[in-house]
């Protein structure tokens, strides 16, 4: 079975109990050993021999009851991979059924539920890609056992010809998406009460091609971190192709992280798209986080107080600020994300071998952010930066306000 399994480039006995298909409470590697085991036949006692037959015929039991359902499910991943710009097919398969599990959030569901989702996508997949129709009576009567995980290269045997995704129709998709997400975003980000959003199909695509929104905004709000906002907001500025995003969505990532200045989302929508300027007044500070070894609570929500945004590296932040800078795609944005203060943090178990790297660093983005202003560079440690620089040092900040009220000032450090 592992031979066969892994024929056609698909681990699938771990990815369909990995990503929650099927409801077992077998570990594929286990089940795999087992396989391994009985193929070699080399056992000191029948009484083990036994419990490896029994628990490869349990995940067999398994896999013939869930059979059609899991070929459907197939189905629809082949369908959704052709999203996935890059050659290796499989790899797009896998994507496809990572984004189906991880989207209608497979972990939670029951079986009925499951198989009531892909019966609702391989519907919406066979009207947007007509081919698969006469295709679809492979998975009628289909028998997984695990000898013949093979077969589910059969399933997978379709034409890609009327299939391709285009990559301005992908471009379209991905604009569906956001509209698609937009009332229930900025119900939430108006502080009223919203339910986790039902995956559309141009979100599974948007997934698969490790596009916004459905590769960073997560189904439920709430969940939502000031990491995940970051991530969200940096993407569409230097990682996204233009025109995947729209205005709203760039409002919506400045409105989370308390960037917008507070006004309502249809006056930030205008004054971004004619290039206007924010209003003058503001309360808190602007702050860029530059994460270390050692990152900063990946669960601090957005501050109500102070704008912030967490930068992975500093690589990040150099292309955050030659995207903003004059004549870059972003020059409208530069006066609502110019920084106050940056701050830098340093993993205190190697200060050592941290500190010269945060000193070179916090010197080098402070000099970049000269067009913007004067900034100070604080230390999230116990150590103090070069001279040369503006800082201020900060040790195990209670949660992101305490962290910005000392970085600015407001407190004593």
């Amino acid at each position: 079975m592992a031979r066969e399994a892994r024929s056609s480039g698909l681990d699938l006995g771990r990815i369909v109990t990995g990503l929650n298909y099927v409801e077992t409470t077998y570990a594929w590697g286990e089940i795999e050993r087992a396989i391994q085991r009985l193929d070699e036949d080399s056992y000191e006692s029948e009484e083990k021999k036994a419990d490896d037959a029994y628990t490869v015929q349990g995940f067999a039991d398994i896999l013939q009851r869930r059979g059609n359902f899991l070929a459907k499910a197939l189905l629809c991943a082949e369908a959704i991979s052709f999203a996935d710009r890059g050659a290796n097919r499989s790899a797009a398969v896998e994507r496809g059924l990572q984004a189906i599990s991880k989207l209608n959030g497979f972990d939670a569901l029951d079986a009925p539920r499951k198989e009531a989702i892909i019966d609702d996508l391989l519907k919406r997949v066979k009207e947007r890609f007509p081919a698969l129709e006469e295709r679809t009576s492979r998975v009628r009567g289909l028998e997984l056992l695990p000898g013949e995980l093979a077969a589910w290269e059969d399933v997978l045997d379709v034409e890609r010809t009327g299939l391709e995704i285009p990559e301005k129709r992908l471009k379209e998709d991905c604009v569906q998406a956001w509209s698609q997400r937009r009332s229930q975003i900025e119900s939430f980000l108006a502080g009223e009460p919203t339910d986790p959003a039902r995956a559309t199909l141009e979100e599974h695509l948007c997934f698969v091609a490790n596009r916004l929104p459905s590769s960073l905004v997560d189904r439920n709000l709430e969940n939502m971190t000031l990491r995940a906002w970051s991530e969200v907001l940096v993407q569409i500025l230097i990682e996204e192709p233009v025109g995947h995003a729209p205005t709203w969505a760039r409002a919506a990532a400045l409105a989370a992280l308390n960037l917008g200045r507070d006004l309502p989302m249809e006056q930030l929508v205008r004054r971004i798209e004619l290039a206007e300027p924010p209003p003058s007044a503001k309360t808190g500070v602007t702050a860029w986080l530059l994460v270390g070894p050692k990152p900063l609570n990946d669960a601090w929500k957005p501050s109500r107080r102070h704008g912030a945004i967490v930068l992975k590296d500093e690589r990040t932040a150099m292309e955050l600020v030659k995207s903003l800078a004059s004549g870059g795609r972003w020059r409208e944005l530069q006066e609502w994300l110019a920084p106050d203060v940056l701050v830098a943090e340093v993993d205190l178990r190697s200060l050592e071998n941290q500190v010269t790297s945060a000193e070179v660093v916090g010197a080098q983005i402070a000099s970049s952010f000269e067009q913007f202003g004067p900034t100070a560079v604080v230390l999230a440690s116990s150590v103090r930066l070069d001279r040369s620089v503006k800082h201020r040092a900060i040790v195990k900040p209670r949660d992101l306000d305490d962290l910005l009220d000392r970085a600015s000032g407001s407190s004593s450090a």
